[in-house]
């Protein structure tokens, strides 16, 4: 993933993307990841009496999109229109599709394709596969729910054991270091809905995260701004 800051447009498909709790875990999680300069949350249920109060909460600009067939999933059809739209505007650098539809495949591709960052967000039951389509997956229900317990010591370990193969098959320096960059994006391509905050963390820091929650399992190390890490136990 690029080092540049990023410029993120956030696509929401608000039919099946609407739950007030996991609306507020995606803006939190995006502000941390960058600058969102565009929410735009398409519709087609107009019968939604709580969509302008989310709107002004959230800061979302509501899009309504109406069919004219009933074969036409008008809401999709009006977000990957608006996004192509936005491939004009050079400064937006990264999208954000939140929905539990899978649907947009080729316009995650497109965007690829145009050397865009690209995020999604959706719900624990997307699609596996799917999810990998993207550089990252906001998991919203599993974020908030880790609000409410902790994650259990099988969770844990599973991230543990991933990021132990990940040091393996990589090139260590002369004391057996791995750059914690090259670790989090290969991490990320295996499990692309990964963030710390489901494993006990207070931020998405993943420097942090090594730092403090992982401590038991990795040595880390700092050169300046640089953070390398390695297993306690090999």
């Amino acid at each position: 993933m690029q080092e540049t800051k990023l410029t993120i447009a956030v696509m929401i498909d608000y039919d099946n993307f609407n739950n007030e709790n996991y609306l507020e875990v995606l803006f939190e999680e995006l502000k941390d990841l960058g600058d969102v300069i565009v929410k735009e949350a398409y519709y087609s249920n107009f019968s939604d009496n709580k969509l302008e109060a989310k709107a002004i909460k959230h800061g979302f600009n509501p899009v309504m999109a109406v069919s004219h067939s009933k074969s036409q999933n008008a809401v999709d059809i009006k977000m990957i229109i608006s996004i192509m739209d936005l491939l004009e505007k050079e400064y937006i650098n990264c999208y954000c599709i939140a929905s539990n539809d899978l649907d947009f495949a080729p316009i995650i591709e497109r965007l690829k394709k145009e050397n865009k960052v690209v995020f999604g967000a959706g719900n624990q039951a997307t699609n596996a596969d799917y999810k990998k389509k993207f550089d990252r997956f906001i998991n919203v229900d599993q974020i908030y729910n880790a609000r409410q317990k902790s994650a259990s010591e099988k969770e844990v370990k599973k991230v543990v054991n991933i990021v132990k193969k990940i040091i393996s098959a990589n090139e260590s320096d002369e004391d057996g270091y791995v750059l914690l960059s090259t670790i989090v994006n290969q991490l990320y391509k295996e499990m692309p809905d990964f963030n710390p905050k489901v494993y006990g963390a207070k931020t998405n820091k993943t420097s942090s995260f090594f730092m403090k929650e992982l401590n038991e399992y990795f040595l880390t190390k700092m050169e300046g701004t640089i953070v390398s890490i390695k297993s306690k136990n090999k």
